[in-house]
């Protein structure tokens, strides 16, 4: 169980909960929307946002890099397939949806809203 995040990935005011498929959802954002090296205390943390934006063209590079990412910090991750990305690199904005399958076979759909400027929205 962990705290539910709002929209703009604060803690939300009433204190909710999420759990199961909500709260991976929720890491699996979180773990992709920190950029590698932010975390002081933990610099293999995360995606490297400038390395996805300067391939968005090439999807399968972009897709190698999200698995990676997600193997690295999910024991339960099976796979990845992108559904859609949406760059818009004169605003820095990044927009990827992805359907995660785990390892029991359970499917989440995560849209990350990425601004490479800064992390999650």
């Amino acid at each position: 169980m962990d705290i539910r995040l709002d929209e703009n990935n604060d803690r939300a005011i009433d204190d909710e909960f999420v759990n199961d498929d909500e709260e991976l959802a929720q890491a699996i954002k979180i773990t992709l929307a920190t950029n590698l090296g932010e975390l002081e205390w933990n610099r293999e943390f995360g995606l490297s946002h400038q390395d996805i934006l300067d391939n968005t063209d090439n999807q399968d590079y972009v897709l190698k890099q999200i698995e990676d990412c997600l193997t690295t910090h999910f024991d339960n991750f099976g796979n990845v397939k992108i559904i859609s990305i949406e760059p818009r690199t004169e605003d820095r904005l990044l927009n990827i949806e992805l359907e995660v399958t785990m390892t029991d076979g359970s499917t989440i759909n995560v849209d990350t809203d990425v601004n490479i400027d800064k992390g999650v929205q």
